[in-house]
């Protein structure tokens, strides 16, 4: 069975702080800090 991405009419991206380091990939923007920020406290929930 196929899985299809559904759009989350609720979703609010972060925001964008002075110094954040940003990595743009075509229409996507990646906040590399933020993603570390997130890994480091979540990582008892982050499955490699």
């Amino acid at each position: 069975m196929e899985k299809k991405m559904t759009i989350d009419n609720d979703f609010i991206p972060s925001s964008v702080a002075d110094g954040d380091e940003l990595y743009q990939n075509g229409i996507f923007v990646f906040n590399i800090t933020r993603i570390m920020e997130y890994t480091q406290q979540s990582s008892d929930n982050i499955l490699l």
